[in-house]
């Protein structure tokens, strides 16, 4: 009777522990398709400037050598960065920000004027000066 309550104890922890591990595998999938899901929406930007609030953006994505990344911690970065972009003649940027530490862009950065084209996508309004 020990030894049956013994081998039906240990298969219910192998079925247990297996179970786990399942999930775990699904979990690293999703995370994976996830990851390939934004990365191409990334590499589909039609800019080579992206600004983020994700601290690791810039080094899971590596691979997108045609893509600029750039860490922007708070609004005040925008009044220092857009001028020189508009200086530099950049047009458009983008700016994905880490969904659970929002991060909006000021209209008139700098006194720069951006027009929003997408939910990510930012065009400099050219100075007429």
């Amino acid at each position: 009777p020990l030894q049956r309550s013994l081998r039906v104890l240990g298969a219910g922890l192998l079925l247990i522990a297996l179970a786990i591990q399942l999930m775990g595998v699904r979990q690293l999938f999703v995370t994976l398709r996830q990851n390939a899901e934004v990365k191409q929406a990334i590499a589909d930007l039609p800019v080579e400037l992206v600004l983020t609030n994700h601290p690791f953006l810039a080094t899971t994505h590596t691979a997108l050598a045609d893509k600029q990344f750039m860490y922007v911690d708070d609004e005040v970065d925008f009044d220092v960065l857009v001028p020189r972009f508009a200086a530099a003649g950049v047009r458009r940027f983008a700016f994905i920000s880490l969904r659970d530490l929002p991060l909006s862009v000021p209209d008139r950065p700098g006194g720069v004027t951006l027009r929003q084209i997408t939910p990510v996508l930012f065009e400099i309004e050219p100075t007429s000066e």
